[in-house]
């Protein structure tokens, strides 16, 4: 019978990348309810008519449905670590704008 001997390296390696799956995942999977939470109240404070409260929550929603084919797309040309880093870098340019529209109250830009 074979015994297999594990490396420190190996398991040191294996820890580091099961850290940051999960922190990717955690912050991958709480985008979600934090904008459709917080993007109607956001709108609420935004909006001009109350009528378009959650305007920002349907376009997030429409955005996301969207992105699906072409994200898929993507990852299976370019690779599944090049979609996610075009993802993420979306997400951080979309927080940006999204910051810098509630500090300057533009819904619209709020709303992109």
């Amino acid at each position: 019978m074979m015994t297999r001997t594990i490396d420190t390296t190996e398991t040191a390696g294996f820890r580091r990348n099961l850290t940051v799956l999960i922190l990717a995942q955690s912050l991958g999977a709480a985008s979600g309810p934090i904008v459709i939470s917080l993007g109607g109240l956001v709108g609420q404070d935004l909006a001009t008519d109350p009528a378009l409260a959650t305007l920002p929550v349907s376009i997030y929603n429409l955005g996301l449905a969207l992105g699906t084919v072409p994200a898929a797309w993507i990852m299976r040309q370019y690779g599944r670590r090049s979609g996610y880093l075009l993802g993420a870098m979306i997400g951080v340019l979309s927080g940006l704008i999204a910051a810098g529209a509630i500090s300057f109250g533009a819904f619209i830009f709020f709303c992109l």
